[in-house]
């Protein structure tokens, strides 16, 4: 099963130059949280932020730098990340708030037998759901895409698509 999200996180940081100014930050948020706002203020080197206590706004996947996205996204809401690197230099992050909404999803399987050809075996996609917001979005295809190389990465020769008249219940 695959799911399409469009989880969003409101986050804050505190960017530095250097890895051991920003262990020495993380290591004073982890005991004192409550001056994340005020550190960001005094040391970080992302003025525009920084005017703001580090606050980032809200955002979703694919708007960040892939490093600091991963910490972002798998941080739980006031929790502090380890110290992350990428190109602008060292972070420390803070995620305020996650919201989470699954708009669609798939159903994907592995068949032992083609039953329509008895010879091989072949994967199956059915049960293709999008919610009424995920429409046009392109989440129906970007969820067909993710069945089709989930049942290729595990040997299906083919891929069949189960149809029906649509379910009006």
């Amino acid at each position: 099963r695959e799911l399409y999200s469009t989880t969003q996180v409101r986050a804050s940081h505190i960017l530095v130059r250097d890895e051991e100014t920003a262990r020495a930050l993380r290591a004073e948020l982890l005991a004192h949280p409550e001056v994340f706002e005020e550190r960001a203020r005094e040391k970080s080197g992302d003025t525009t932020s920084a005017r703001r206590g580090g606050d980032l706004g809200t955002f979703g996947q694919g708007r960040m730098v892939p490093e600091f996205e991963r910490a972002a996204f798998a941080l739980k809401p006031n929790e502090i990340s380890d110290v992350v690197k990428t190109q602008y230099g060292y972070h420390v992050i803070m995620v305020a708030e996650r919201g989470e909404e699954v708009i669609g999803y798939v159903f994907a399987g592995l068949e032992p037998l083609s039953w329509k050809e008895l010879r091989d075996a072949c994967g199956f996609v059915h049960d293709v759901v999008i919610d009424e917001s995920g429409r046009r979005l392109g989440v129906a295809s970007a969820l067909m895409d993710a069945a089709v190389q989930w049942l290729r990465e595990r040997g299906a020769p083919r891929v069949m698509l189960w149809t029906a008249e649509r379910n009006t219940a």
